[in-house]
């Protein structure tokens, strides 16, 4: 089973609160208003990546801890 972890490119977050709604589970809104991840959470990973696929603007990138491959989102 996969291990996901999930990072916000601050600079690109624009506060929309997509990740926060779509997996509350997963991510909160920070004192400046922008997203973050909710450290040890325990967060499922279908939470995680749900989320991190709500952001408008791709600002969450999710990682397999196992292989070290970006799951989310897609490279070019």
């Amino acid at each position: 089973m996969a291990k996901l972890r999930a990072t916000v490119n601050k600079a690109r977050c624009i506060a929309s609160g997509d990740c926060v709604e779509t997996a509350p589970t997963a991510y909160q809104l920070g004192d400046e208003g922008k997203s973050e991840v909710i450290p040890n959470s325990g967060a499922a990973d279908s939470a995680i990546l749900t989320g991190a696929k709500a952001c408008p603007v791709k600002a969450i990138t999710v990682i397999d801890e196992e292989t070290g491959a970006q799951v989310f989102p897609p490279k070019k």
